[in-house]
């Protein structure tokens, strides 16, 4: 530490340490020209509430950068945070991989467009042409952290749970390649509110793929109440996360009602609904 404060020469290991105890990405302070070229958010809501979750947070950071899986998948139902959650994840530990991308596919994402883009990406917009097994040789030549949201919408409702529309089976062909290499450096995070079948084939707690059934808030659910200034009884909080089961975006939904209709009274709500 002593010759890096003296600007001395120092071994690469002891800067990234340094860096990491500060919460810097060393890759940007080398090479601070490169950051946008490797990082690409596009689709990412920003998160401006977030509530508990920190077990889960471990949990993934745990599976991801220890364990080396190379796809983990963040499952449940509409509103209980999944999206939230993998943002501060992806926030917390995108500095530990050469290359970050988010996409969304809440606007039915081609397959062949994500190709176009992710080719597109990676070779820093030089290419544009090509094909899945480019995608997946770069993923094992470079440590890179894949997040695809809502992965849902290119399933089939009208056949069995994890089944992919028709044209959209290359997200399942991503997803098994990515499972099955095996000199793979990078993770691939898929956002669901089904498992897809090539995770329910490949996952294991002592194998590279897992899957993070989220459940709703416990007490962290309180924090939603206090910000909106609500006028209630601990048990009467517990009812209401009880009553919507922890979602989040319920709870939030049904805070602001309670606050605009019932002048923050929880007692008057239930009344109301009781």
């Amino acid at each position: 530490m002593k010759r890096f404060w003296l600007r001395k020469p120092i071994q690469q290991q002891s800067f990234i340490n340094i860096c990491r105890a500060v919460g810097e990405d060393w890759k940007r302070i080398v090479d601070p020209t490169n950051s946008d070229a490797t990082i690409d958010w596009d689709g990412a809501p920003n998160i401006w509430d977030f509530y508990g979750r920190t077990d889960e947070l471990n949990k993934l950071q745990q599976w991801i950068l220890q364990d080396h899986c190379r796809v983990v998948a963040i499952l449940g139902m509409g509103g209980i945070g999944k999206t939230a959650l993998a943002v501060k994840l992806a926030e917390q530990i995108q500095g530990e991989f050469e290359y970050f991308i988010w996409r969304s596919l809440r606007q039915t994402l081609s397959f062949e467009s994500l190709l176009v883009e992710f080719i597109s990406f990676f070779s820093h917009q030089q290419q544009t042409q090509g094909d899945l097994s480019q995608i997946v040789d770069f993923l094992c030549k470079h440590r890179c952290l894949v997040v695809l949201d809502e992965l849902d919408t290119v399933f089939d409702s009208g056949h069995s749970v994890g089944h992919y529309s028709p044209g959209f089976e290359g997200y399942g062909e991503l997803i098994r390649l990515v499972g099955e290499r095996r000199n793979l450096k990078s993770c691939l995070v898929v956002i669901s509110r089904e498992e897809p079948r090539e995770i329910l084939a490949l996952k294991g707690n002592r194998l590279p793929t897992r899957s993070l059934s989220l459940q709703g808030l416990g007490e962290a659910a309180n924090e939603i109440f206090q910000e909106r200034g609500l006028i209630y009884e601990p048990e009467q909080w517990q009812e209401m996360i009880q009553m919507y089961r922890g979602n989040p975006l319920a709870l939030r939904i049904l805070s602001t009602t309670i606050k605009d209709v019932f002048g923050g009274s929880v007692v008057e709500f239930l009344i109301t609904i009781l």
